[in-house]
């Protein structure tokens, strides 16, 4: 598993970045059913051992609950107010992160009671821009959106290349968190086989990798 050094600062934290060799047994655990829109719902301890339908990212104020999110290409993001205590995990596939998942996970803690400039994102392995392809209706759905800035979508012959994690990285920025409180993990799970499950690579047969962040 992996770790985020910014997130491992926090002594009361338990999080990290599963891969395909970790054998994990959670406690108190709670999921989001992932359905690739942009919910984020705020659970309490009631909701130990739950799916809870319809979101793909959760918070809570509680402690004693970790939040798990599954991936196998997509993007894991953690989120914690040190002032706070508040956590926060969403999961950012192509479709979440054209509807800006990441931002509003970070209102979501805010509403909560969070404050930005307490808050420490961490974006989790995924797939690459190395890795993923994209078909041209798409790419102008996303240069219209977020403009074309040369950071999160390239082209090489005549195939677009869409990078998630850095798209991402520029809505934490623009949701107000300090580049400084953002860590971003490096790994693409569609080249490093031996570490990730990868959907675009395998298909049906992938796996997934757990990501986890609990306060005690």
């Amino acid at each position: 598993m992996m770790q985020s050094k910014k997130l491992s600062k926090f002594p009361d934290l338990i999080h990290y970045f599963g891969t395909r060799n970790d054998n994990i047994t959670l406690g108190n655990a709670v999921f989001a059913e992932q359905v690739h829109k942009d919910r984020i719902a705020v659970v309490r301890k009631s909701d130990k051992s739950k799916v809870i339908q319809g979101a793909d990212g959760l918070v809570t104020a509680d402690r004693n609950i970790n939040l798990v999110i599954k991936t196998a290409d997509c993007v894991p993001i953690l989120f914690f107010d040190k002032k706070t205590g508040i956590i926060g995990a969403c999961h950012a596939g192509w479709k979440g992160t054209f509807a800006g998942i990441a931002g509003n996970t970070v209102k979501q803690l805010l509403m909560l009671g969070g404050k930005v400039e307490d808050i420490t994102a961490a974006i989790g392995p995924h797939v690459g821009a190395c890795c993923y392809t994209i078909e041209e209706e798409r790419a102008t759905q996303f240069i219209e959106k977020f403009g074309l800035n040369n950071t999160y979508i390239g082209k090489t012959d005549n195939k677009y290349y869409l990078d998630l994690g850095r798209l991402n990285f520029e809505i934490l920025l623009s949701s107000g968190i300090k580049k400084g409180n953002i860590d971003f993990i490096l790994g693409c799970t569609c080249c490093q086989e031996s570490l990730y499950y990868s959907f675009r690579r395998d298909k049906e047969r992938a796996g997934r990798m757990i990501s986890v962040i609990g306060i005690i």
